[in-house]
């Protein structure tokens, strides 16, 4: 198991029930705290105290308010023999001396990258009586395009009790929005005009389409001035983190401005829209019979249903501590198909009817997508990078279990809908 230091900035404070004295410590120094004593343990001798500065804890905690992890956990209270269990990294478990009855161990449950792994470790700085977590939640959004994607993630935060949603739109728009939600209309090109609609904002959350891309670095040195806490910035699609050139390099360039600004951010890979890339402008016109792609279809593709999108994000940045939102990435997936799935899955629904497939050559694909700078060359880029594997499974591991209850859209749903 590995343990990284306790934040500099986090301070740590218990009560020694002795002394009546307040010990402070942010795990940098232990000057503050008591000497080291020796204590009886059970069969005679001593064992002596670890100072408070030893601690150690799960890089995502942002504040931590502890006493008495000597205390046996109210669930534990008729079992109070049992060991306390550890998961190491790798997945085996080892047990730890002590649980309720020997006053030199302590658990607890805290907010991990994954929020659901164990932290364990020795110390005894002072007798102390509770275990408590402080992170706070965002309760404010602005979101910065509201049409398609950006209008669901609204419908979805408009629904969450004492959230206060925002959004941005450019003047002249008739963008609609749901009872509770404001909109203020800014000039894109005035930067002044989008700080002031943003401030006030915690969380800004872009959904810029491909050619609103254009505004986002404005809007990015907006929200830092405005004193937003997270951007969001538009992603939502194939992942980014290796992309050098091609139709996402915006996205890339997005990514460095905010690093650059120290604004912090949460990056959203979602694979494709089923519902935007199965139809006849991608390829996929199923009511002529005929369906294109690019190589040989079998590479599994990540879908991920727009308003299942919305759902996800509306949750986990209202109900997920804020400090472990900052600087993430979430790989997030509804449905997993080939293209030859998808063809087989929708003759499956249409008993009797037969897709005509074409399968264009993954080299001309790639000379098309670097040579021709519009639609053609987009959607050959498209095409090439699911071909390669380009989704969010194959970029690292997928965030999904962050919302134990989302239920999502499959691509079979999605045809039966067409």
């Amino acid at each position: 198991m590995s343990y990284q230091p306790l934040p500099t900035e986090t301070q740590l404070y218990s009560l020694d029930l002795e002394s009546q004295t307040t010990i402070s410590n942010n795990a940098s120094s232990s000057a503050s705290a008591k000497p080291a004593q020796p204590r009886p343990t059970r069969g005679g001798g001593s064992k002596s105290r670890r100072p408070l500065s030893k601690i150690f804890l799960a890089p995502q905690l942002s504040s931590l308010h502890i006493v008495d992890p000597f205390a046996p956990p109210a669930y534990m209270e008729e079992e109070e023999e049992e060991l306390y269990t550890s998961e190491s990294d790798e997945g085996d478990e080892r047990e730890v001396e002590g649980g309720p009855k020997d006053t030199f161990s302590f658990v607890g449950i805290i907010a991990h990258r994954s929020l659901t792994k164990h932290f364990i470790h020795h110390f005894n700085p002072t007798p102390l009586r509770e275990l408590a977590c402080t992170m706070s939640n965002f309760t404010s959004f602005a979101i910065v395009g509201a049409g398609g994607l950006g209008g669901k993630i609204v419908k979805h935060l408009a629904k969450v009790e004492g959230v206060k949603v925002t959004v941005i739109s450019r003047e002249g728009s008739e963008t609609q929005v749901p009872e509770g939600v404001t909109i203020k209309r800014v000039d894109y090109s005035d930067s002044s005009s989008i700080e002031a609609a943003l401030k006030g904002s915690e969380v800004v959350i872009a959904t810029l389409g491909l050619h609103g891309m254009a505004h986002q670095p404005v809007v990015i040195d907006a929200a830092h001035r405005a004193g937003v806490k997270l951007f969001v910035p538009a992603e939502f699609g194939n992942p980014t983190e290796h992309v050098t050139s091609g139709f996402h390099i915006k996205k890339v360039e997005a990514a460095a401005q905010l690093k650059r600004l120290g604004l912090p951010s949460l990056r959203v890979f979602t694979g494709v829209f089923p519902e935007v890339c199965l139809i006849p402008q991608f390829g996929f016109d199923f009511k002529t019979g005929k369906a294109k792609w690019v190589g040989t279809g079998a590479t599994p593709v990540g879908f991920t249903f727009r308003d299942d999108v919305a759902s996800f994000l509306a949750h986990t940045l209202t109900t997920l501590p804020a400090s472990s939102l900052l600087d993430r990435i979430f790989r997030i997936e509804g449905d997993r198909q080939s293209f030859n799935d998808v063809v087989d899955i929708w003759e499956e629904l249409h008993p009797g009817s037969k897709i005509e497939i074409t399968r264009d050559s993954l080299e001309e694909a790639e000379k098309v997508a670097e040579t021709d700078k519009g639609i053609p060359g987009l959607l050959a880029y498209l095409f090439v990078s699911w071909e390669k594997g380009q989704s969010p499974y194959n970029s690292g591991p997928l965030d999904n279990h962050l919302f134990p209850e989302w239920k999502t859209t499959t691509v079979k749903d999605v045809l039966a809908s067409l």
